[in-house]
């Protein structure tokens, strides 16, 4: 590990070990990857404490990894469109596909787990970040060429289907009244091959890292490209599905990827899958929820809340795209990841916004009711929630978003001090995260936000409790740090 130089002081409190992945590689052999998202994920870890900081980072030694760092060359394709040197007719019937493990990484029951969502997470060790392999979980989750299933359990082994995890996980912490420990949500997935229907099942576990939990496989009916988050409680799990439809034909002649074939369909909304959680006896019930087509990129929070009349309902945060923007991309059958080229060259004129939304979903009438859930900015995201409310009623929500005055951003006022010469009022709707901020969305109001500078641009955060923590009182939703990479253009 590194010694890192320190500019300020570290509050002497904040004293542990934050890890931290994502796409660290995008070229193999001179070949430019199709896709930042297909890169070579590695993991990174900063230990604070007393000594002061330390850091190292390693990149995941995956299968694909190891064996393409010894030819020097592209071997897999991505789901992303990366392919092989030679075009459609080289990697025509070839759908195996990399596992970079690039998404996300959770230490937790002992094990440290790199995550992507189209294949099994790898286990690292939490100290030297040395791979030791695939997390199968028990053995529940079999490893295959692609996360998809026949109904038929020797089919799917004979020819090598097999699961895949989703890359977002969900810590519920331990009940107020004490009567369980905190425990760590993930769910693992297969596209059902007959119907095009996704099946999941979601998994729990305690602070030991032992299964407590495995709802037996649901169904979610429609939905033929896997949520990228979900949310839970201890009474319920949710996925939002957007109308999307594919035709994986142009991945099996080797012409693109994927997620290149899969877009948005004019013709549907989106639907809200609530499972409603058995008592440890398996037993699983899903209630749909139909609404216009949003599209979610990240969720903040659920719980449950109840009316003066008994009726009960199911409260969500998150930053989505509009229904609006949804039909537009359809209408132009652009896939529902688009293309990264631009962004690449600073041209953020396609990039859609998505604002904060609130939706109350009532369990009773199966009503539905969407708001915009902050009126001071039009794009938001990574959005997130103090951790010890994760699953509880909360009045605040991180995210990152564009400097104060740029698009999409914070509306300025004089107190802000912003010069106005300093406002972007070009074509584009969203510019790079530069920003963190703070809403109420009781108030919908940015009550907080801290710009990294000029020409500094934020990655995704990590939210750490203080210590001690008083209470669970809607105001101590506040009561934590933000620690993330900051990345310096004019330096770096």
């Amino acid at each position: 590990p590194l010694q890192v130089d320190l500019s300020g002081r570290l509050p002497s409190e904040l004293e542990g070990v934050l890890f931290k992945t994502g796409p660290a590689r995008f070229k193999r052999g001179g070949q430019t990857y199709a896709h930042w998202l297909d890169g070579d994920g590695a993991v990174a870890r900063l230990e604070l404490g007393h000594h002061g900081a330390r850091f190292s980072v390693r990149f995941v030694q995956t299968q694909a990894f190891v064996a393409e760092e010894a030819a020097e060359k592209v071997l897999f394709r991505g789901t992303f469109g990366t392919a092989r040197d030679g075009g459609a007719p080289a990697n025509a019937f070839d759908t195996r596909l990399r596992n970079p493990s690039n998404t996300h990484v959770v230490e937790w029951g002992g094990k440290l787990l790199a995550f992507f969502e189209g294949g099994l997470p790898h286990k690292l060790d939490a100290t030297s970040l040395e791979t030791l392999g695939l997390e199968t979980f028990g053995g529940r989750l079999r490893q295959g060429m692609a996360p998809a299933t026949t109904g038929n359990k020797t089919i799917d082994s004979l020819f090598g289907l097999g699961y895949a995890v989703t890359a977002h996980f969900r810590m519920l912490p331990a009940p107020e009244d004490g009567t369980s420990e905190p425990t760590m949500m993930t769910w693992a997935y297969q596209q059902d091959l007959g119907s095009g229907d996704l099946m999941l099942r979601l998994l729990e576990f305690d602070s030991c890292g032992r299964t407590i939990c495995d709802e037996k496989p649901i169904r979610l009916r429609g939905c033929s490209f896997p949520p990228h988050d979900f949310l839970c409680t201890r009474g319920h799990a949710l996925w939002l599905s957007s109308p999307s439809e594919g035709n994986l034909l142009p991945f099996i002649l080797g012409a693109k990827g994927p997620a290149q074939c899969i877009g948005f369909s004019s013709q549907k909304g989106s639907t809200f899958h609530v499972l409603t959680r058995g008592e440890r006896s398996g037993k699983a019930r899903v209630t749909c929820f139909e609404v216009p087509a949003y599209h979610p990129v990240h969720f903040a929070n659920m719980w449950e809340a109840s009316d003066w009349n008994g009726s009960k309902r199911l409260e969500v945060l998150g930053n989505c795209w509009s229904p609006a923007d949804v039909e537009q991309l359809a209408e132009n059958g652009t896939s529902i990841l688009g293309t990264w080229a631009d962004i690449a060259a600073g041209n953020f004129s396609e990039v859609i916004p998505s604002p904060l939304m609130r939706f109350s979903l009532d369990l009773v009438d199966g009503r539905v009711i969407a708001k915009g859930a902050c009126s001071d900015l039009d794009h938001i995201d990574h959005v997130q929630v103090h951790p010890d409310f994760e699953g509880r009623p909360t009045r605040y929500v991180w995210g990152s978003t564009a400097a104060p005055g740029q698009p999409g951003s914070i509306r300025l006022s004089t107190r802000d001090g912003v010069p106005s010469e300093q406002l972007n009022s070009g074509a584009a709707r969203v510019a790079p995260p530069q920003c963190f901020c703070c809403v109420n969305v009781e108030s919908g109001r940015v009550v907080d936000f801290w710009s990294a500078g000029r020409r500094c641009f934020v990655d995704d955060f990590v939210v750490i409790p203080k210590i001690p923590r008083s209470s669970f009182a809607a105001q101590d939703c506040r009561h934590a740090w933000l620690i993330a990479p900051v990345f310096d253009a004019a330096r770096d």
